[in-house]
């Protein structure tokens, strides 16, 4: 492991993301949990992102905006994130929801990562900056490990969420053992009008961190008017697509 011998913590965006660009052994830090188990070998140096003003949960137009730097336990406790809250409160235990950020969490994803799951069914658009921003959606975000859509010293600042007042969100983890890794951690998100589903989104993580739209449950799902005997044609559908798989469940298991 190379040795650390620079740490910065810049004031500005443009700051940040010129150290990153001009050095790649550079590496960002921001609540700290992935770098303390997972530095990568060759990181030289290290920019604290604490000072960028990143740390917000508020209204953007139609959406509403949350800061990178931002914990999971603000989000739990933010009104403005409507449904999302409750399920961020049931993310890890108190001391890493104090420390977990939502950039970490998005941008590093492990099997046990809830956030990104979350964004997918929701919809979530990821705002890049280097520091001239741009947008990319969840889906092309989690089409492969998130850092690859990231440019030299380009930085994940804002993940933007809309219409939440409007959706109804449910998520399920099965386990073997309290704080084991989900075997499947599967979420869904659901849009109604006069009680009938407009918009539903069904996502999963099983056997990789990075989440899985399941398309073909869906449409089954809102042909039918979410009716309850809907629900096994829906799993079936689930089965037979390409959803990733678990090496260590057996389908029967699961």
């Amino acid at each position: 492991m190379s040795p650390l011998n620079t740490f910065s913590r810049p004031s500005s965006l443009a700051a940040a993301c010129s150290l990153l660009k001009r050095d790649a052994n550079r590496v960002p830090l921001a609540g700290g949990t992935f770098l303390a188990a997972h530095m990568p070998s060759s990181a030289a140096g290290i920019v604290d992102l604490s000072g960028l003003g990143l740390e917000y949960v508020r209204k953007a137009g139609p959406a509403v905006a949350v800061g990178a730097m931002t914990t999971v336990d603000a989000m739990a406790r933010s009104k403005a994130l409507g449904p999302l809250a409750p399920l961020c409160n049931d993310v890890a235990t108190q001391p890493l929801r104090n420390m977990i950020t939502v950039g970490g969490n998005v941008m590093m994803p492990f099997k046990w990562s809830d956030l990104p799951l979350l964004c997918t069914v929701l919809d979530a658009s990821f705002v890049l900056c280097a520091p001239k921003p741009r947008v990319v959606s969840a889906e092309a975000l989690f089409a492969g490990p998130p850092r690859r859509m990231l440019k030299p010293g380009e930085l994940l600042t804002e993940v933007r969420f809309e219409g939440l007042a409007a959706k109804r969100i449910a998520r399920k983890k099965l386990v073997r053992a309290y704080d084991d890794v989900p075997a499947l951690h599967i979420a869904v998100a659901a849009t109604f009008a006069r009680r009938k589903p407009r918009d539903i989104r069904i996502a999963l993580v099983a056997g990789n961190a990075l989440p899985k739209r399941i398309a073909a449950a869906e449409s089954v799902l809102v042909a039918s008017g979410c009716s309850p005997s809907s629900i096994p044609d829906a799993a079936a559908a689930a089965s037979e697509s390409d959803a990733p798989k678990d090496y260590r469940f057996s389908a029967a298991y699961v």
